[in-house]
């Protein structure tokens, strides 16, 4: 993997993580700019990371209002995702980096 794709992801993918909106559930443009950071690193390394994406299936409109007397049901606009998932994919890809970083140091520096 070249790793000046993986110096310039990785901080991407923390400020992601820490700049996600506090709730249960994060707008759908947050999983975009994952993906699209995702995109970035499997163009550089060849690799796929199609397991660390949050799939479609996690997506969903939130309900903002339901009125009991008409049984009207009202969404969010567009459609979100459990935040915890969305950090969960994040922590794997950062730990799959970490890991692949520290054992590439392992090997220069071990004695």
């Amino acid at each position: 993997m070249n790793e000046t794709s993986v110096r310039q992801a990785y901080p991407w993918l923390v400020a992601l993580k820490n700049n996600l909106p506090s709730g249960i559930t994060v707008d759908q443009k947050y999983v975009a700019e994952f993906h699209s950071i995702l995109v970035t690193l499997e163009k550089e390394s060849g690799q796929d990371f199609g397991d660390y994406r949050v799939p479609g299936s996690e997506l969903r409109h939130r309900t903002t209002n339901k009125n009991t007397f008409t049984g009207e049901v009202s969404y969010s606009q567009s459609p979100e995702c459990p935040r915890a998932f969305l950090m969960m994919k994040i922590d794997a890809i950062l730990g799959y980096l970490t890991t692949r970083a520290e054992h590439k140091t392992m090997g220069f520096n071990a004695r």
